[in-house]
């Protein structure tokens, strides 16, 4: 089954049914992931993980 469907999906992007994906990030997210990232660091760090 998995491969049937990768197999279409290819056949559909081929064909130019499927032109899309999610949009990039932009600056806005870049840095609300960093600040996310690093508040689980040190949320780590100070639980004693590493």
């Amino acid at each position: 089954m998995a491969l049937a469907t990768r197999n279409l999906m290819q056949d559909l992007r081929e064909a130019g049914a499927i032109t899309g994906g999610p949009k990039p990030f932009s600056a806005r997210d870049r840095s609300a992931f960093l600040g996310a990232l690093d508040r689980t660091v040190m949320r780590l760090k100070r639980g004693g993980f590493g």
